[in-house]
């Protein structure tokens, strides 16, 4: 996984993959108005059909 601050987006930004798929996740993510959670947006495949993609946050 990589996790950081992209400056010209003004944004958290990062990747991630797994040993078990042959997927590279990126996410998308913002801080909270109190700057206590992150939240990170991504889209992968969808846990029921691994030929369709679905919309996934992490907090």
């Amino acid at each position: 996984m990589t996790l950081g601050y992209d400056p010209q987006k003004q944004r958290c930004v990062g990747t991630w993959i797994g040993s078990m798929m042959t997927y590279l996740w990126q996410y998308d993510g913002e801080l909270d108005a109190g700057e206590t959670m992150l939240t990170l947006n991504s889209d992968g495949p969808a846990m029921t059909d691994d030929e369709k993609i679905g919309k996934y946050n992490y907090c």
